[in-house]
């Protein structure tokens, strides 16, 4: 194809000499500017270069093997706090964690830590099941963090953040405990107590609502 190109550019180039002269100011331009560069004749061509290109193309299977870890400023901070939302729609449900670290200076910063998005199932399930599969989420990240940094940084107590009355309520009920869909799932259950034992608050949605601030 590149070939066929070339042939045919020659040919035009040959026919039109006003052509051939814009061409070659054209080329000779790109060349002096370091945009391009001449090739080289077949027989005069520069193997080394060709072997650079070669072993670099090979090397780059060696990038699956590249880790680099995020700096998560945890080093230098005297409270480690994390704090995991969860939300979920009729499209999907979602969990995402960050850490809230003090320094000794009393410093407040915030920073990513893991986050996790989920469809729905392909089975209608309403938004209240939906609410309880983020927060079974939400507890997957909770254990999924804590174990990567156990036993090098200790953890305060999670706070957890969902804009469901509908979790809230069964983390706080007592008396009726609990619904089939609860109770016939062992995980469902451990999600229940784990978010009884931590700390949760309520995430405000409207712009009327009073908002969380997470550095206070």
């Amino acid at each position: 194809m590149a070939e066929s190109r070339l042939a045919c550019l020659k040919r035009k180039l040959s026919k039109d000499e006003n052509l051939k002269k814009i061409y070659i100011e054209t080329v000779g331009s790109y060349i002096s500017k370091r945009h391009a560069e001449p090739v080289a004749d077949k027989e005069g061509k520069r193997r080394d270069e060709i072997d650079t290109c070669k072993q670099w193309t090979s090397s780059i299977s060696n990038l699956e093997d590249v880790k680099v870890p995020r700096w998560m400023k945890l080093e230098d901070a005297v409270c480690i706090q994390l704090h995991v939302f969860c939300v979920a729609s009729e499209k999907g449900y979602a969990a995402c964690a960050y850490f809230r670290t003090t320094s000794r200076n009393q410093n407040v910063e915030l920073n990513f830590a893991i986050g996790k998005a989920k469809v729905s199932p392909l089975k209608n399930v309403s938004i209240p099941r939906l609410d309880l599969l983020g927060a079974m989420l939400a507890v997957q990240l909770d254990g999924i963090v804590r174990k990567s940094l156990a036993p090098r940084f200790k953890l305060a107590k999670t706070t957890f953040l969902t804009d469901s009355m509908i979790v809230l309520g069964y983390i706080t009920n007592e008396t009726k405990r609990f619904k089939t869909f609860v109770a016939n799932s062992d995980q469902n259950q451990r999600v229940i107590t784990t978010l009884s034992m931590a700390t949760c608050q309520r995430l405000k949605r409207n712009t009327s609502d009073k908002q969380i601030d997470f550095r206070t």
